[in-house]
């Protein structure tokens, strides 16, 4: 059974959240990747931060190609690339995942 994967990842620019939507998309590691802006606040090299973000959702099946691809580009020292799994879905839109991506 093909598992179907959110990713959730961060970064600093829009400009940073494209180059990573567009290389995933590219390369058919992801269906769909949505962008928006956000607002974080953690802990960072023992103090709190509060940073503006681009949250990047990205839909796909192959959690490990999608990991490696955003290591490849994602400008932070310790990214976020966090894995969702998709357990209930509209069925249409898994057979629309299958059909933009490879084969995870």
């Amino acid at each position: 059974m093909v598992k179907y994967v959110q990713v959730v990842t961060t970064v600093d620019t829009e400009e940073n959240a494209r180059k990573i939507a567009r290389s995933l998309i590219g390369k058919r590691l992801a269906a769909c990747v949505q962008m928006s802006n956000i607002l974080s606040t953690y802990w960072w090299k023992n103090k709190i931060e509060e940073k503006n973000e681009i949250r990047c959702v990205i839909k796909g099946k192959n959690f490990d190609g999608i990991k490696e691809e955003i290591k490849k580009i994602h400008p932070y020292d310790t990214p976020e690339i966090v894995q969702m799994k998709i357990n209930k879905v509209n069925k249409k839109y898994l057979e629309w995942v299958d059909k933009e991506v490879q084969n995870g």
